[in-house]
This record gives structure tokens, C-alpha cells and sequence, in this order.
């Protein structure tokens, strides 16, 4: 593989890291909407949201993979 193309891969890589996403920009948006204390509540239900979400799916994917190994092949 050539090193041009390992170089310009790793910075594509530590580019699209380093990006915020769509929920750090509505921290931001609220924080300078509103006030401090605003922006914290708003990252507070983002985490508990986003505890939510990982737990369903993992709980899904455990629930499959429970049907998968008790069904015959």
C-alpha cells in the first residue's frame, strides 16, 4: 500500500474524529440561546437518551442471538 494513501486515509480519519456531530452543535445552539444551565440540561437528556437507545439495542441483539441459538439450524 502506498504511503500516500495510508497518510491521506489518517487524515480523513482524525477529520471526520475531530468533527463535532449533530448533538454537540444543539448543545452549543442552546447554551448560547439560552443560558449555562440550559446547555447542561440539554447534554443531561441527550446522554439519558442516548442510555436508552444503547440499552434497547442491546437488548435486542441479545434477544436474537437467544432465538438464533435455540432454533435448529
Amino acid at each position: 500500500m502506498d504511503i500516500t494513501m495510508v497518510l491521506s486515509y489518517l487524515g480523513v480519519v482524525v477529520f471526520l474524529t475531530l468533527m463535532p456531530g449533530p448533538d454537540i452543535l444543539f448543545v452549543i445552539a442552546q447554551s448560547i440561546s439560552q443560558n449555562k444551565k440550559a446547555g447542561i440540561a440539554t447534554a443531561l437528556r441527550l446522554c439519558t437518551g442516548l442510555i436508552v437507545h444503547i440499552s434497547a439495542a442491546t437488548l435486542g441483539i441479545q434477544l436474537f442471538i437467544n432465538l438464533q441459538l435455540r432454533l435448529p439450524l
